[in-house]
């Protein structure tokens, strides 16, 4: 999942009745950075444990769409119309038979018949999942979860690149628990600076395209105006660190790539901010939040969209995406518009929040130095993202209006 998410609030015992609210999301860790892919050999070479990897792979993608296609036939034989007799019954199989043939055909459609094949790692975080909707109409999508494909092995990653031979890459995995990183900033590393370039590798194998997801984080807050994608990176931490380096490794693979870096990420699904503050709301009396960061929550729906607008555009304007992003491929950065502070995200969560949904009674503001943490943060990591509007004609809602949507289901 790429959910970035910030240990700024910590649920802690109560002194005088205040409850002291630093590091809540302290577990919002991506698992995509400790997926397991089975039984590996690594017994012979590197060539020869890409070619078992692949070969497992494709039993375990296997596997996986004909589960999905049992799992439909279920549902749809757990749900018989009133009054449905023998007949019936009849029709229903049929159906179902019907349906797990199009299902068939489905799980391995004909790409000529398709403009481009896409695959997303990180399928079942929070901007993979949206991915696998917005990226439908472009082609058949294959979404890649942790258990299928192990990050910190560069051979599962081979496999399951040569196996599905894409012809656009989305990466919308990651480590993104930032505090932890500084204790594991080996892992973070694999993740999220050698598993790209491993993808951007076989991407140019390929002559596929590759779209990454980046962060804010690269920058060091020191700014006062909104960083541009010329503007020197600094990152304050580990995971900062790993990022750029996922960054640096793609543009000097020259794989056709178009890297994306967003900020604040949330949804109505997983470990993020949003969530927290809805299920504190519903427990707590009183939280303190931090006042002095400041950046822009981006919907990860709003992500996924604007990712498919770039992919949409790039295939229509050259004969592949790849060509396109060969020409105007790099760096671009893509948020929700306008700025807060996360004190006051989370007054705009409340304010969407049904009264009768929560308890909470006060909301009070507190600055970072009040409570220290492993990772520094940037005090300001707003993005100008000017020039993704310029080339790829996508400028994402304000995030006041993309949180509405996204509470409103």
């Amino acid at each position: 999942m790429f959910c970035r998410t910030p240990r700024f609030m910590h649920c802690r015992p109560r002194t005088n009745g205040v409850l002291d609210p630093f590091g809540i999301l302290n577990l919002a860790f991506d698992a995509n950075a400790h997926s397991s892919f089975p039984d590996t050999d690594y017994r012979h070479g590197s060539g020869a444990r890409t070619k078992v990897a692949e070969r497992r792979f494709a039993a375990s993608w296997s596997d996986s769409s004909a589960c999905l296609w049992r799992l439909r036939l279920l549902s749809c034989a757990r749900r018989p119309r009133a009054g449905q007799g023998a007949g019936g019954d009849a029709l229903l199989r049929s159906k179902c038979e019907a349906a797990e043939v199009h299902g068939k055909a489905e799980a391995e459609p004909d790409r000529r018949k398709n403009s481009m094949r896409i695959l997303i790692t990180g399928a079942d975080g929070q901007v993979g999942w949206e991915c696998q909707r917005s990226l439908q109409a472009l082609g058949p999508v294959h979404g890649v979860r942790r258990a299928q494909c192990d990050l910190t092995q560069p051979d599962s990653i081979r496999a399951m690149v040569r196996h599905l031979t894409p012809d656009l890459i989305v990466n919308a995995a990651a480590y993104t628990a930032v505090d932890r990183a500084e204790a594991e900033a080996a892992v973070a590393r694999v993740v999220n600076a050698e598993a790209p370039a491993v993808l951007a590798e076989e991407a140019k194998r390929l002559g596929a395209a590759m779209i990454h997801l980046s962060t804010d984080y690269v920058f060091d807050g020191t700014k006062p105006t909104p960083y541009a994608e010329s503007d020197a990176c600094n990152p304050l931490s580990v995971y900062g660190r790993s990022k750029r380096q996922g960054e640096e490794a793609i543009l000097s693979i020259g794989a056709p790539a178009v890297i994306l870096r967003t900020s604040w990420v949330y949804a109505m699904r997983g470990h993020n901010f949003l969530r927290t503050i809805v299920r504190l709301a519903r427990e707590r009396e009183e939280l303190r939040i931090v006042d002095d960061q400041w950046g822009a929550p981006t919907w990860a729906r709003s992500i996924a969209e604007g990712i498919a607008a770039i992919a949409a555009r790039a295939g229509r304007e050259r004969k592949s995406v790849a060509a396109s992003f060969a020409e105007h491929g790099g760096i671009f950065h893509m948020t929700a518009g306008g700025r807060t502070s996360w004190h006051r995200f989370a007054e705009q969560i409340l304010q969407l929040l049904p009264d009768s949904d929560r308890r909470l009674g006060a909301l009070v503001p507190i600055a970072s130095a009040e409570y220290p943490t492993a990772a520094r943060r940037p005090a300001n990591s707003v993005l100008d993202c000017a020039r993704l509007a310029q080339h790829w004609g996508v400028a994402l809602p304000s995030w006041s209006d993309a949180l509405a949507l996204a509470v409103a289901g």
